[in-house]
């Protein structure tokens, strides 16, 4: 994907002019989709999931915060052992959660948790907002 996208810088007078070209070029797209199944949707068995919210919010989180952090969230609300592993008991009580619920729970676990890194190391506090309102957009 790297040799497409220095083509589109290369070949374009600006990163604009780039970005449109890169955007809807549909071999980077696939390759991009694919980046994010393999290493996200399917590493986190969100096809498993019979929610689309919950998967959703699951795989958003993951992306932004690590696997591990997101399917632990996710357990921490479901009541399921706090091991990151998205195995047959997380999987059985996902699916017998309230996805209305279990979406407004885990926003508010996903803020706490950007929350957590800022009172940690204070220069994250300028991606606070972003983060926040990713959290709540899902």
């Amino acid at each position: 994907g790297w040799d497409i996208i220095e083509n589109a810088l290369s070949s374009n007078a600006d990163i604009r002019s780039a970005s449109e070209v890169l955007y809807t070029n549909i071999t980077l797209k696939k390759m991009v989709f694919d980046f994010y199944e393999r290493e996200f949707w399917n590493k986190m068995r969100l096809n498993a999931i019979e929610s689309q919210i919950i998967a959703d919010e699951l795989f958003c989180f993951g992306v932004n915060a690590g696997i591990k952090t997101a399917v632990k969230l996710a357990q921490k609300l479901v009541g399921t052992p706090l091991d990151g592993i998205m195995g047959v008991q997380t999987l059985r009580a996902l699916n017998s959660a309230d996805e209305d619920k279990f979406s407004l729970q885990y926003d508010k676990l996903e803020i706490e948790y950007y929350e957590s890194l800022v009172a940690k190391k204070s220069a994250n506090a300028v991606y606070l907002k972003g983060w926040k309102n990713r959290a709540n957009a899902v």
